[in-house]
This record gives C-alpha cells, sequence and structure tokens, in this order.
C-alpha cells in the first residue's frame, strides 16, 4: 500500500506485486503467488487459480469476450491445470462430476484466499469495470441516481451536528 500525493491529491495505491527475484534466481524453490484472481470487464470473480487449480465460479458462453455471456455455475467448476491445461474434463464427462465431488476439499483454501484478498477492499475499494454494451442501462439505474443526488441536497440543507 503506497500513500502518495501528486498535484495535491491524495491517493492510496494498492500494488499487486510479487517478488520473483529469488525464485529465478534459484534461491527459493517457488514463487510468492499462490493465487490469481479472474475479473472480467464488469468487475465481476469469474475464477480463483490456487496454486495447480482453478475454481471458476462464473464462466463465458458460447462467444468471444465480445459476444459471449456470463453464466453463474451453481458449483465452483474445478480443474487441475497442470493435469488438464485447457480445461476440458467437465465436457469429456467419464468421471468429471466425481472429480469435482472430490475437490470439494479446495473451496476453503481459496475462500480463504478470496477473504485475504477482499479484507482491505473498505481502504482500496476496486475501480468499477465499464461495459460498452448499453443494454444495463435501465429506468431503476436513472431512478438510483437521482435518489442519491436529491439525498445530497437534502444533507447539505442540514448539516449534521
Amino acid at each position: 500500500m503506497f500513500p502518495t500525493t501528486l498535484n495535491g491529491k491524495k491517493f492510496k495505491v494498492k500494488l499487486d506485486g510479487y517478488n520473483f527475484a529469488p525464485y529465478f534466481q534459484g534461491k527459493e524453490k517457488k514463487g510468492p503467488r499462490e493465487s490469481v484472481f479472474y475479473f472480467d470487464q464488469g468487475g465481476n470473480l469469474n475464477a480463483v487459480r490456487f496454486q495447480d487449480w482453478k475454481l471458476s465460479f462464473a464462466v463465458q458462453a458460447h462467444g468471444n469476450i465480445a459476444t459471449g455471456s456470463r453464466t453463474v455455475t451453481n458449483w465452483a467448476l474445478i480443474a487441475n491445470l497442470r493435469m488438464d491445461p485447457y480445461e476440458r474434463g467437465m465436457e469429456d464427462g467419464g468421471g468429471a462430476v466425481d472429480f469435482l465431488a472430490r475437490q470439494m476439499w479446495l473451496i476453503v483454501p481459496v475462500m480463504g484466499a478470496i477473504k485475504s484478498f477482499f479484507s482491505d477492499f473498505m481502504d482500496y475499494p476496486y475501480q468499477a469495470g465499464s461495459s460498452l454494451n448499453a443494454g444495463s442501462i435501465n429506468y431503476s439505474l436513472i431512478r438510483q441516481t437521482d435518489a442519491l443526488k436529491r439525498l445530497k441536497e437534502l444533507e447539505s440543507l442540514h448539516p449534521s451536528s
């Protein structure tokens, strides 16, 4: 965490940096990062990679980043990326559900990694993602924006004591 001031404005920056130099120099047997978080362009958490495993909570179906649709699954889809680097195990059938059920223990350490990742969320909130698609604009969004504007106006009329 690096608080800094630029042009008279204070910024709090949280860098997601890891020092891999000791690993690449052969001084350490493994790198310092145990997990990677996958977010979509709207800021939704889609998956977490934890060591050799990847747990997907949402998948992009039928298309690419521009044309696909995000689907939240009932269970986390689990893949061992060393055994299945293309994550096709769930497509193959033949014991995939049994394999998935036997790996449910991963939920515990992954939820711990997620909790740790978001532990300072109130101090360092994420920057909301955006979409180039206007399909999410609706009347309730406009009403919420209007209500917040009116609330701020009312707050300015009655200063807090």
